[in-house]
């Protein structure tokens, strides 16, 4: 818990700071840039059939791919209920989530990586394998929307 908190402060006062300048018009301006991205990844990545999900900076899912349903076990409409993608890494998955994406806040030129985590499915059991995520900032250079491509092991999909 110390290492989430440790790198949520890295990155934390700077948005702060940051989003207390922003008016209503950009605001609203992020709000459409997010909700056109995910009109096009929802057209554009079905196409590749790979498992991806994408999500908002709060961690809140707003969108999965049928192939990331299959392989997660989870509905689209249970994950877009409130879910965050948190909530579906194992403990050691969420302290690297964390880890990576306060590098990715603070440093403008990364704006991708990738953590060896595992995935809960509803019934509890977990599947192994690598979430790589991309950061995408807006304007302000603000993450908005992330974009994460689960690959499970496949030793494990085969057993």
């Amino acid at each position: 818990m110390t290492r989430v908190c440790r790198a949520m402060a890295r990155f934390r006062p700077g948005s702060i700071a940051i989003l207390r300048t922003l008016h209503d018009t950009d605001l609203l301006l992020i709000e459409q840039l997010f909700q056109r991205t995910i009109s096009e990844l929802a057209r554009v990545l079905p196409l590749t059939a790979a498992p991806y999900c994408v999500w908002r900076r709060t961690g809140e899912v707003c969108w999965a791919s049928r192939e990331f349903c299959i392989i997660t076990g989870w509905a689209a409409t249970t994950l877009m209920e409130g879910r965050t993608v948190t909530e579906l890494l194992d403990d050691r998955g969420v302290v690297e989530y964390w880890e990576a994406y306060s590098r990715c806040v603070v440093d403008s030129a990364v704006s991708y990586f990738r953590i060896g985590t595992g995935m809960f499915r509803p019934d509890g059991k977990t599947v192994q394998g690598s979430l790589w995520v991309t950061v995408r900032k807006d304007v302000f250079d603000i993450p908005f929307a992330i974009v994460g491509c689960f690959l499970p092991n496949l030793w494990q999909i085969q057993a």
